[in-house]
């Protein structure tokens, strides 16, 4: 039971009413939020760099070099990812990836082992992927469907 109180110089607050409109409305916004993954949360907030020589995730983005190798070069692209779920990793830091698998290759294996054939896209964002792929390299989303179901 909520009680109703006077505050010091104002007046009695009421508890809101279930079938409040403001209410309602607020209820069917929470609904209608998106569940994220903590892998998606992180591919949505991630804006991290990776040291090209030795696979390093560079969180510091002001930082001149590498603090492991000393390196100058820096990409988005990182050199090592998972190889479950295709994110990037640094294989020296991270025990583990987010997904759970300890296991890391590099990124241009992956490349060159994989292009998209033009038979499926991305579910969100409609780009070329290959199916064995952990999720879309542009967007990050994990469905894909066939290139005629897309619209």
């Amino acid at each position: 039971m909520v009680r109703l109180y006077r505050e010091v110089g104002g007046s009695p607050r009421e508890n809101p009413r279930r079938g409040s409109s403001e209410i309602e409305s607020l209820r069917q916004q929470i609904e209608n939020l998106d569940v994220v993954s903590a892998q998606e949360l992180h591919q949505l907030t991630a804006s991290e760099f990776w040291c090209q020589e030795c696979g390093a995730r560079i969180s510091d983005v002001a930082q001149k070099q590498c603090g492991r190798c000393g390196s100058e070069v820096a990409s988005r692209s990182p050199k090592y990812v998972c190889s479950s779920c295709k994110n990037g990793v640094d294989p020296q830091a991270d025990v583990r990836c987010l997904c759970g698998s300890d296991q890391a290759i590099l990124a241009s294996e992956l490349e060159a082992d994989s292009q998209p054939s033009g038979e499926f896209a991305c579910q969100r964002c409609g780009a070329p992927v290959d199916v064995n792929w952990g999720s879309c390299r542009e967007c990050g989303h994990e469905k894909a469907i066939r290139r005629a179901d897309v619209r």
